[in-house]
């Protein structure tokens, strides 16, 4: 390992200094997309700190935690600011981390797909491949599944 070492069971590079790291400090300048240091480019190189790491845990054991302090909206009158996530937000945010498959009755304002023609990144486990298909068309192809195994169910009872 080059400049990484197990501490207290934990891989940490022994080259960056507990001390916390502002935004300026944690990545190398000119590595953002069209100059915009909120959007760092692929080629960015970031430094983490032991405190920056136990964050990025804490949020991936955390989806609350996460959204209510990584989550922005932009505000008219206040700009961009955290979200402030309702009790039924906080429900759904679970649900999905917690369930495999989730399916919500939410509004038309929730941000959803609303033509055909969006198309959707889906991946297949089982082969771990990934691809990009019409909404319009993996709704189909659901229903076509669907009708299949209740077919299927219904064959074993013959």
């Amino acid at each position: 390992m080059s400049n990484e070492e197990i501490q207290n069971g934990e891989l940490v590079d022994s080259s960056v200094n507990n001390q916390i790291l502002n935004d300026e400090d944690c990545v190398e300048v000119g590595q953002f997309v069209q100059g915009n240091p909120q959007l760092p480019s692929r080629h960015t190189k970031i430094r983490f700190t032991p405190g920056m790491m136990r964050e990025i845990k804490h949020c991936k054991e955390d989806i609350i935690h996460f959204a209510q302090n990584y989550f922005y909206i932009i505000n008219l009158d206040k700009g961009r600011m955290c979200i402030d996530l309702y009790p039924v937000q906080k429900k759904m945010l679970r649900m999905m981390v917690e369930h495999n498959r989730f399916a919500g009755v939410t509004s038309r304002q929730f941000g959803k797909c609303v033509c055909n023609n969006t198309k959707i990144v889906v991946k297949y486990k089982p082969l771990n491949i990934s691809f990009k298909i019409k909404i319009g068309t993996f709704y189909r192809i659901q229903k076509f599944l669907n009708r299949l195994s209740d077919l299927c169910q219904c064959l074993k009872f013959i």
